[in-house]
């Protein structure tokens, strides 16, 4: 699918999760460190992985961008509201004079790593794309022809609410329906709701 890195498809929630599923599935032991695990899993034969019982929720993958450190940094810079911003562990706002002096300093050498980083970066290729249609699968050609009632697609939303967000659901539900309905018009008729 398109979109960009906001988007709720472009990272996998739990990819630990998915990974121990292939590993035992591969005889691999979950237990085993990253390289190790990765050094079985190329042992395994390529339908041994694919075969792999792996089910992701609905508008959830199972398999995708995760933030690994190595190509997804996981970010040094953390927001205390006590001790006011910190970066790797050092804090800035509310130290004495000589430790924000210090403070500065470690600042200083943790964006020149930063800087780095993103050289580091540079050796990755990259692979961007768009699809003429999104959620091509979603939809049978009788939704998309004739519609859908408006129960359906309430158990629709609510699963994609669901399965993207984790606090105030019933909020971005009610946000969500209210955006997408047609209220000019008094019956909601699925060819409407389509």
């Amino acid at each position: 699918m398109s979109g960009s890195g906001l988007s709720p498809w472009s990272l996998v929630a739990d990819p630990n999760k998915y990974a121990a599923i292939v590993a035992q599935h591969a005889n691999c032991s979950p237990e085993l460190t990253p390289p190790l695990l990765l050094r079985c899993l190329r042992e395994r034969p390529l339908e041994a992985l694919l075969s792999a019982p792996v089910q992701a929720p609905d508008f959830a993958y199972a398999f995708g961008p995760s933030v690994d450190g190595v190509v997804i940094d996981t970010g040094d810079l953390l927001v205390n509201p006590e001790n006011g911003y910190e970066w790797g562990g050092q804090t800035v706002a509310h130290a004495p004079l000589g430790k924000q002096a210090q403070n500065a300093i470690n600042i200083i050498n943790a964006v020149l790593m930063r800087k780095s980083a993103v050289a580091q970066l540079t050796k990755y290729d990259l692979m961007l794309g768009v699809t003429k249609a999104e959620a091509y699968f979603a939809f049978s050609g009788d939704d998309v022809q004739y519609g859908i009632e408006a129960d359906r697609r309430s158990k629709i939303l609510k699963s994609f609410v669901r399965n993207t967000y984790s606090y105030h659901l019933s909020e971005i539900l009610a946000t969500i329906i209210n955006e997408y309905t047609d209220w000019e018009r008094p019956v909601q008729h699925p060819i409407n709701i389509r």
